[in-house]
């Protein structure tokens, strides 16, 4: 009897509980969503505004404008910000002009998931350029960057593994990385570049069965 009740009780009790929870979820819900996007309306535009006028000044050479609007952005980890400015450091005149600070921003960037940071990172550990060269970590970025769908870092990887230096020649690798270069640009609307890769491919054929399989797809795209 009152063991039975009691359990009858809490069982009620818990079922309260768990409709007031979702009850209150959904009544919630619309609030954080509408202050999320209140957020955003708020920040981002303005955040990405900025980063245009500073990018478009590094690209006109007003490279202290650059930074004034770069700076503040960059101290937030904001990935395209962090990218302008490295190479903002790599291409500027004077002092500014500062590899090592170019590196340190490309690498925030690239862990940030930036593939052109990716990129650019992985060209200056393969250089040894304002980094110690590191041709296996440069490889390791270049292959991010592809696999993130930056056609250049594939022809980049596949000119690395057919040519070194820095890193064994395999030819196997180079004939893929080429022929997901030619893809990524085909599927960019780019077609001069993958033109080029696909006639290095078919001169690479004759030595190579896998080039001629590569060639044979990319010319049915």
């Amino acid at each position: 009897g009152f063991a039975f009740l009691a359990m009858m009780f809490v069982m009620s009790f818990a079922i309260l509980l768990v409709q007031n929870f979702w009850l209150h979820m959904m009544m919630v819900a619309p609030i954080v969503a509408a202050g999320a996007y209140l957020y955003w309306q708020k920040h981002m535009p303005d955040d990405y505004e900025q980063y245009r006028r500073g990018n478009r000044a590094i690209q006109e050479r007003r490279f202290e404008e650059a930074l004034k609007h770069l700076k503040p952005l960059a101290d937030r980890n904001y990935a395209r910000a962090l990218l302008a400015l490295g190479q903002l450091h790599l291409t500027a005149n004077g002092a500014l002009k500062d590899p090592s600070k170019a590196a340190e921003y490309l690498t925030r960037a690239a862990t940030r998931g930036n593939a052109e940071a990716q990129y650019a990172l992985g060209t200056l550990l393969i250089d040894g350029h304002g980094v110690p060269p590191n041709a296996a970590k440069g490889v390791e970025w270049y292959a991010k960057a592809a696999n993130a769908g930056l056609p250049e870092a594939a022809r980049s990887l596949a000119h690395l593994h057919e040519n070194g230096p820095g890193i064994p020649i395999d030819m196997n690798k180079a004939i893929e990385w080429y022929g997901r270069a030619a893809e990524g640009f085909q599927k960019l609307g780019r077609r001069e570049d993958a033109v080029t890769i696909i006639r290095l491919l078919d001169g690479l054929a004759p030595r190579n069965p896998e080039a001629q399989v590569w060639v044979d797809r990319l010319k049915t795209r």
